[in-house]
């Protein structure tokens, strides 16, 4: 989680003057904005960020998401809230316990590695659950967004995914 929300405030704070397509939630939705980038076939990154809101997030920083988007279609998402860390949602969905996250965390802290890895050595999980485990935390990310009143958006095209993902499987509907 703090890598990832290490890489959100990165991009984030990445503007350029070729950013197109920028603005505000209150101005335009964020289905709007999917419709848009849908319709204009784009790649890139929708960067994402909310000052209003005090969730926590693993930088102290406000919340901020970056969606890459492949096609017009959102393909995989980063944030820096803490609740949507993998450990975060695996504990909520019972997949594991809140003494088997807590011991993870230590773990990530000690330098063994991401959550996901971390928590397949200990026997925790499955491979087949960490997949699941993937897959439904870019979903939570995802359509947390639609929930945000406000904040400020930024495309910047081209940008790409990080490598080492697991991505959306999912159509724009």
């Amino acid at each position: 989680g703090e890598r990832e929300g290490a890489d959100v405030e990165r991009r984030a704070s990445a503007v350029t003057p070729e950013d197109e397509l920028a603005g505000s939630l209150r101005s335009t939705a964020f289905p709007r904005l999917l419709h848009l980038l849908a319709l204009s076939k784009r790649n890139g990154a929708l960067v994402l960020s909310s000052i209003r809101d005090r969730r926590r997030t693993t930088t102290g920083e406000s919340p901020k998401k970056v969606v890459f988007f492949r096609s017009g279609v959102p393909r995989y998402v980063q944030s820096n809230l803490v609740q949507e860390c993998l450990g975060q949602i695996l504990a909520r969905g019972g997949t594991i316990s809140e003494p088997v996250l807590e011991e993870s965390v230590a773990r990530i802290h000690r330098g063994e590695g991401r959550q996901g890895a971390v928590l397949l050595s200990m026997g925790a999980i499955t491979p087949h659950q960490l997949r699941d485990g993937l897959e439904d935390q870019l979903r939570v990310k995802l359509f947390d967004l639609f929930a945000w009143e406000g904040g400020e958006y930024r495309f910047q095209p081209d940008e790409k995914a990080p490598r080492e993902t697991v991505t959306l499987e999912m159509s724009l509907p």
